[in-house]
């Protein structure tokens, strides 16, 4: 499954962030009322339990889901 999310060589950009990080960022901002991508894509910049998730992969809310 995983196969199929990866950078091409060649190509503009950078592997993409694994889809685990997105959904356990959901997950967790549905516990906390979080419902706006932007909003969480600033926790992920701000609180420490959504930064520890996120690991060393940069998160904007294009990068969560959908945008606002």
């Amino acid at each position: 499954m995983l196969d199929a999310v990866k950078a091409r060589a060649g190509g503009p950009g950078h592997s993409p962030a694994s889809p685990q990080v997105p959904m356990a960022l959901w997950l967790y901002a549905t516990i906390d009322a979080v419902g706006s991508a932007r909003a969480l894509a600033r926790l992920c910049e701000s609180h420490a339990a959504y930064q520890w998730i996120c690991g060393a992969v940069s998160m904007n809310y294009h990068t969560v889901g959908f945008s606002d």
